[in-house]
């Protein structure tokens, strides 16, 4: 007599036992989770240099706006001058007169 016990395990393809599903679970949570901190750093790297560029843009339009300013100020002191050489002038003109008389 033949029991069940006396017949031969047959391997079967989806069967698996608990610690190897266990084990698979870990492998796959373990590369999951790599995966994710890779991308985590991806963006915080991608972040970073978005924040360094944008830093760079914001410096270089001040310095426009700077030169922009100068340029103002020494078109202003030049007029200024302008100005100035002609009033000496006038006052040059009006002291000779004043000699003269």
């Amino acid at each position: 007599m033949t029991s069940q016990h006396d017949k031969p395990k047959r391997w079967r393809p989806w069967q698996f036992s608990v610690s190897t599903l266990l084990l698979l679970t870990a492998l796959v949570a373990v590369a999951v989770g790599w995966w994710l901190d890779r991308q985590r750093l991806k963006n915080e790297v991608r972040s970073a240099k978005a924040v360094a560029i944008e830093r760079e843009l914001l410096k270089a339009v001040e310095l426009v706006r700077m030169k922009l300013l100068v340029s103002e100020v020494q078109a202003d002191l030049l007029g200024k001058t302008k100005e100035a050489e002609v009033y000496l002038q006038t006052i040059e003109e009006l002291a000779k007169q004043l000699k003269a008389e």
